[in-house]
C-alpha cells in the first residue's frame, strides 16, 4: 500500500501524508492572502480569479477554501488506522488508548471554543460549534472504530446490508407523520442502524481479518 521510500523506517511516518498535511497547514495559516494582497496590487482577471477562490462561497456551490477543512478532516482520518494500530502492536492497553483519545478530543474541543471566544464569558453571543470541536468529534468516533472493528467488516456489511431498505421498513410509518424533517429523521435512522449493526459485531466479536 506505501510505495518504496514513502515510508520512513526510523519513524514510520508516510512522506505523503505529510506532505499532504503541509499543503492544508499552509492555507489554514494563511496563505491566501497572498492571492488577496495580489489581486489589490494587480487588479486583473488573472489575479482576481484565484483571490475570489480564497473566500467561502455562498449557500450553493463551492471555492478552493471550502476544501481545505474537508482535506484536513479526511488527514486526520487516514492517520488514525497507523496511530491507533501502532500503539496496539506495541502493547498498550484499551485503557491508556481510551485516556489519550478523550484528552486530545477535549483538548481539541477546548481549543475550538477558546478561538470561538469563550474566554470573553459572553454566553449570549459564543458559538459552540467550532471547526476544531468538529475535528475532534470525528477523531473520538473514528479511534473508536479502528479500536473495535476491522475496516474490511464495516466494508463487508455496507455492501450486503441496505440499511436504507431496512430503516424505511422499519421507521416508515413514523416517519410518514415527519412533514419537512422526514429527510433528516430518515437518516438519523439510517445512522442508527447502522451503529446498530457494529454494536452487534462488536459483541459478538465479529472480524474479518485483512
Amino acid at each position: 500500500m506505501v510505495g518504496d521510500g514513502s515510508l520512513n523506517p526510523a519513524s514510520r511516518r508516510i512522506a505523503s501524508i505529510d506532505a499532504l498535511r503541509g499543503f492544508a497547514m499552509l492555507w489554514i495559516i494563511g496563505a491566501g492572502a497572498v492571492f488577496q494582497s495580489l489581486a489589490k496590487v494587480r487588479p486583473t482577471p488573472v489575479t482576481q480569479w484565484p483571490a475570489g477562490q480564497m473566500e467561502h462561497a455562498g449557500w450553493e456551490g463551492f471555492h478552493f477554501m471550502d476544501l481545505i477543512f474537508p482535506l484536513f478532516l479526511f488527514l486526520v482520518g487516514v492517520v488514525i488506522p497507523f496511530t491507533i494500530g501502532r500503539r496496539l502492536e506495541q502493547g498498550v492497553g484499551r485503557r491508556t488508548l481510551y485516556l489519550h483519545i478523550a484528552k486530545r478530543t477535549s483538548v481539541l474541543i477546548l481549543l475550538g471554543l477558546i478561538n470561538y471566544g469563550l474566554l470573553r464569558f459572553d454566553w449570549a453571543q459564543m458559538r459552540w460549534s467550532s471547526v476544531l470541536g468538529r475535528i475532534g468529534i470525528c477523531y473520538c468516533l473514528a479511534s473508536l472504530l479502528v479500536i473495535h472493528l476491522n475496516s474490511i467488516t464495516i466494508w463487508v456489511g455496507q455492501r450486503f446490508i441496505d440499511f436504507r431498505y431496512s430503516a424505511d421498513f422499519l421507521f416508515n410509518g413514523l416517519l410518514q407523520h415527519a412533514g419537512t424533517l422526514r429527510p433528516v429523521l430518515a437518516a438519523c435512522a439510517v445512522l442508527f442502524l447502522k451503529w446498530l449493526f457494529l454494536y452487534f459485531l462488536h459483541r459478538h466479536k465479529i472480524y474479518l481479518k485483512a
